[in-house]
């Protein structure tokens, strides 16, 4: 009867863990990113050309950039993996991860920070950054486009 129990749950963690990027199902529990449709629009052709992208979502002063990133599957952002949004994109769902979750967000799991703050331990904090070397765009909160291209193309990041 263990045995069973045990290989159910791993079942379940291995269909949990296993993400399917660029696909039209989803998990009940995600947060779903719709764009303004001239956003979307430039995205599309994005999306045509890429299989497996991520996005990354920076919320500026009074516009956003969104950066796409391709992978392999061997070396994933690890923040992908764990997000629960998922960006609507060209009939299809894509992971999103936020400028807030590389400023504030951890690789290390609840457990490893429970375990060394109850063990009175100062807490490790991992952090992940990332490099984008795709295509950006950068937008108005009404879908109005202010630039788009590949940043690597752009000399560096625009100030805000």
């Amino acid at each position: 009867m263990i045995h069973k129990i045990l290989i159910i749950a791993v079942i379940f963690i291995s269909c949990k863990s296993a993400r399917d990027f660029g696909a039209t199902s989803y998990n009940k529990n995600d947060i779903v990113y719709y764009l303004p449709y001239k956003v979307d629009s430039t995205l599309n052709q994005i999306v045509k050309q890429q299989k497996q992208l991520y996005f990354c979502l920076y919320n500026n002063s009074d516009s956003f950039t969104l950066y796409a990133s391709t992978f392999d599957k061997k070396r994933v952002h690890p923040f992908v993996l764990k997000t629960n949004r998922q960006i609507f994109i060209a009939g299809k769902f894509f992971p999103i991860i936020l400028d807030v979750d590389m400023m504030f967000g951890t690789t290390s799991t609840p457990k490893e920070i429970l375990s060394e703050f109850n063990s009175r331990k100062e807490v490790t904090i991992e952090r992940y950054y990332t490099i984008h070397e795709g295509f950006y765009i950068k937008f108005k909160r009404n879908g109005d486009i202010i630039s788009s291209g590949f940043a690597f193309e752009n000399k560096g990041r625009e100030k805000d």
